[in-house]
């Protein structure tokens, strides 16, 4: 067996006929699995397959597999929302605390809102309990029994993680 390399074309002798010269007068053809497309003299195959990629919009770092996808961070908080294509995570915290009075002030608990009495006898509304402020924290009357409440919906936007 005789091997002739000539460019990128290698050219074995089989009992005086070249697989080159073999190939010549067999033609071409597309690999199996591939469509032929034959136009203007010219033979082109091709083949479609499934290529996954991962979303545009944020960077999912050296992630290596797009076809595992991305997924919302699961911390148990989440809304997930996909509508026209696109995903989106929310991070949904809500934190309640009961109304307590600020030093020096008495909670007076009744059916209806609690309020902060002063030693003078002025009436306060009540504080979420530790706050210095109302400030982003709504008021839930009678939310254990008489006693009320304060809660606060903290919302967060977050990118998916790649899964």
């Amino acid at each position: 067996m005789k091997r002739t390399l000539r460019g990128t074309l290698v050219v074995l002798t089989v009992g005086g006929l070249s697989q080159a010269t073999f190939a010549q007068s067999n033609g071409v053809r597309c690999p199996s699995g591939y469509e032929a497309d034959y136009s203007s003299n010219v033979l082109k195959c091709s083949k479609m397959e499934r290529v996954y990629v991962y979303p545009a919009g944020h960077d999912f770092g050296n992630a290596s597999t797009p076809a595992r996808g991305g997924a919302c961070p699961a911390d148990g908080n989440d809304r997930v929302s996909y509508e026209g294509g696109v995903l989106k995570c929310t991070d949904v915290k809500r934190e309640t605390l009961k109304a307590e009075c600020s030093f020096g002030w008495e909670l007076k608990v009744t059916q209806g809102q609690d309020a902060c009495r002063s030693v003078a006898g002025n009436m306060d509304p009540t504080l979420p309990a530790g706050q210095l402020s109302r400030e982003g924290w709504s008021l839930l009357v009678d939310h254990e029994g008489n006693r009320d409440s304060w809660r606060k919906t903290t919302t967060k936007y977050e990118y998916p993680v790649a899964r």
